[in-house]
């Protein structure tokens, strides 16, 4: 695999573990690596409630999320431990 492919494929795994981890609401998970306004605006364009918890989301909206945050910059370090 490659070192793009590896990074993207790490990067998938810790954000959805992140995402999924002790269903609180979305909100709380997913600011960092999202701004509150990023994550605002992304439930409206993808059709969830700011306080959705994992659960409620489909494919989709999870698919969306991640496509958002894999067009960005880099953002491995909101998900690794120091």
């Amino acid at each position: 695999m490659s070192g793009g492919a590896r990074r993207r494929a790490d990067l998938g795994q810790h954000f959805l573990a992140g995402g999924l981890a002790g269903g609180l609401p979305l909100r709380r998970v997913l600011v960092p690596p999202f701004s509150y306004r990023q994550l605002r605006r992304l439930a409206h364009d993808l059709g969830f409630p700011l306080d959705a918890r994992p659960a409620d989301l489909d494919a989709v909206q999870w698919a969306g999320l991640f496509a958002f945050l894999d067009s960005g910059p880099p953002w491995e370090d909101w998900w690794r431990s120091p």
